[in-house]
């Protein structure tokens, strides 16, 4: 699938990326600039990506579009916008490569997560509270 080619392009950012979901597999349209050397520091990324029919985490997305930026060693996920049958997700989120912490930004709207798995641990910090309706079930 094409998510394998952007897989094999990214693959120095992204091999040390320990929370990517193993089952991640979209097909996209891709524009892709790429400037600076080929050592994560001086490397800077700006891509546009339309995507369908993406899988990860053991959901699925029918489509969407992310802006992918990466600038001094911070590779970003601008203007996320995903929809889930008549729901959306809309967000940012950024992480950085040098010391691992990232900040994220997301609002669900008439969004089921019907499989949703993280196979590992991951300590969240809530800066805001959003008001809402959450069902959680634990298995």
């Amino acid at each position: 699938s094409q998510s394998r080619y952007l897989a094999m392009i990214m693959a120095p950012i992204l091999k040390d990326i320990d929370f990517l979901p193993e089952d991640l597999d979209f097909n996209a349209k891709v524009d892709l600039d790429i400037f600076g050397k080929y050592n994560l520091k001086d490397l800077k990324i700006k891509s546009i990506v339309n995507f369908s029919d993406l899988s990860a985490y053991g959901e699925n997305i029918d489509s969407g579009s992310v802006e992918i930026l990466m600038f001094d060693e911070l590779l970003s996920f601008k203007q996320l916008d995903a929809f889930i049958g008549k729901g959306m997700i809309l967000g940012d989120f950024s992480y950085h490569l040098s010391d691992k912490k990232f900040n994220l930004r997301y609002d669900f709207e008439n969004v089921r997560f019907e499989n949703l798995n993280l196979k590992k641990n991951y300590v969240l910090i809530l800066i805001q509270y959003y008001q809402g309706k959450f069902l959680v079930a634990a298995i």
